[in-house]
């Protein structure tokens, strides 16, 4: 039996995917920067670790959760900003559907202010003060969200349009 690979190649909705992902992941990694301390300050309290290592412990997987959260949320952004661009590669698109792109491009920069502004919401609540002041990269993603959705998807037209060879394989240079 001869397995054949799956050709699994990219989408117009792929800028929707990545702003619809970042909203949640950014609300999901904020809420679990919001619960970290809690934890281990309830841990601290509970009298359970009286010894120094592990009040040493303690604060250490308390400053390693904000700043290790915060910077976790930014690789697997940028990583899936590259695997989105690895995708818009391996299309093969007709210059006829810019204008598809185009417009797709458009809903989501709409969809990104929403969700941007739904996250501002969000964080601006006084219960969320010091957890939004300890993590200022996934704020920073979050309110520039339409000017990285707006670069990402004019990088993902030219790359897939750059690509376009029209006898429906991939260009020969020689």
């Amino acid at each position: 039996m001869r397995l054949r690979a799956i050709s699994k190649k990219g989408d117009f909705s792929d800028t929707l995917i990545l702003i619809v992902f970042m909203f949640v992941f950014g609300i999901g990694i904020f809420l679990i920067a919001y619960i970290w301390p809690i934890i281990f300050e309830g841990l601290r309290t509970t009298g359970l670790n009286n010894t120094v290592e592990g009040e040493t412990a303690i604060n250490q997987m308390i400053s390693m959760g904000n700043a290790g959260l915060s910077r976790g949320f930014v690789v697997i952004f940028i990583g899936l900003i590259i695997s989105t661009m690895i995708t818009s590669f391996l299309v093969r698109q007709h210059p006829i559907f810019l204008f598809v792109n185009i417009i797709t491009l458009i809903s989501s920069v709409l969809v990104a202010v929403y969700l941007s502004n739904a996250y501002d919401s969000f964080v601006g609540s006084p219960i969320f003060a010091a957890t939004a002041a300890a993590n200022p990269l996934i704020a920073f993603v979050m309110n520039n969200a339409v000017v990285i959705i707006i670069v990402v998807g004019a990088l993902d037209m030219i790359i897939s349009y750059a690509s376009f060879s029209g006898g429906g394989g991939v260009a020969n240079p020689l």
